[in-house]
């Protein structure tokens, strides 16, 4: 049961400052060189492509290499305005989630009902798949407005970072102790 009670917990922090970063933030006033940095057209890190303000672990961010695309100005207006239309929904998962991790806390404290943490953790999970779909959905919409050759280098720059988790995870996988 304890190992359940953390895996959940750990879901509901990550759904939780995903959707925080998704629902309460503005996209922030550039560093160097000014709003949008030094030439970077707003791409720059915590800019408004990146996973900073608008995304988040499970926030509404189109898991899509957006800065490596060289977006337009006017893909760049158009991803910023799904982004913020999705905002409100965001910002209504948040809550959600918010009370799902509440009501999760309140039935592992104390003497523990597994039969109310099950129920408690399985409306945490549904808030989860909420996240899942609305961000599919975000992200379906970015990608309508890549032209081919966007999509086509998205693709390949996805299965290059896919291959380099594998990778990492293998590492990880041999430095585990046996035994």
């Amino acid at each position: 049961m304890r190992a359940m009670t953390k895996t959940l917990m750990a879901g509901a922090m990550a759904l939780t400052l995903g959707l925080a970063g998704a629902a309460t933030a503005q996209p922030a006033p550039g560093g160097p060189g000014g709003p949008e940095g030094p030439g970077r057209h707003g791409r720059g890190p915590g800019g408004p492509m990146m996973g900073g303000p608008l995304g988040g672990l499970l926030g509404l961010h189109p898991e899509l290499p957006l800065p490596a695309l060289n977006l337009t100005d006017a893909q760049e207006e158009q991803v910023r305005a799904i982004m913020q239309g999705h905002r409100d929904e965001g910002r209504a998962l948040m809550q959600k989630a918010q009370a799902a991790m509440d009501a999760l806390r309140t039935s592992t404290t104390g003497t523990v009902d597994e039969g109310a943490a099950a129920q408690q953790g399985q409306a945490l999970g549904a808030v989860i798949a909420e996240a899942a779909v609305l961000r599919s959905k975000v992200r379906n919409e970015v990608w309508a407005i890549l032209t081919p050759e966007q999509q086509a280098e998205a693709t390949k720059i996805n299965a290059e970072r896919q291959a380099r988790q594998a990778q990492f995870r293998q590492r990880m996988e041999q430095r585990k102790p046996k035994g």
